[in-house]
């Protein structure tokens, strides 16, 4: 049971990598919407900085990803990117959410849920 336990933690924590690295990525746009709104020069830099420092951040999760996942399902988690899109947009920039942002969100993820409920493998 515990060894059961302790295998199932290991194959769900890569699904936690892959959420966390599209949370980098999208983190990394909101950085480049905050370099356009910017008005002084050294803002618009620390904003460029603080992208590429996420998206460098998020390169070293995805090969580490990439070394337990095969490419076509670790892409997959790029749709997770519509839904931080969404909270970002809207906690950060006070975007408005519409009905068909969020029917389009969902069914990203549960196109994603149904893809790794079919039992995909990892490189383990």
């Amino acid at each position: 049971m515990f060894k059961e336990n302790i295998k199932l933690i290991k194959k769900n924590s890569i699904y936690f990598i892959a959420i966390i690295d599209y949370i980098f990525f999208s983190v990394s746009n909101v950085f480049m919407k905050l370099a356009s709104v910017k008005n002084g020069f050294s803002d618009k830099i620390f904003m460029y900085f603080c992208s590429i420092l996420t998206l460098f951040i998020f390169s070293i999760l995805w090969q580490k990803l990439l070394a337990k996942m095969d490419l076509n399902r670790a892409y997959l988690f790029k749709g997770t990117t519509l839904f931080w899109g969404l909270i970002f947009g809207n906690l950060i920039f006070n975007e408005q959410i519409t009905i068909n942002m969020i029917i389009g969100a969902v069914i990203a993820l549960i196109g994603i849920i149904i893809t790794f409920a079919g039992g995909g493998e990892t490189n383990e």
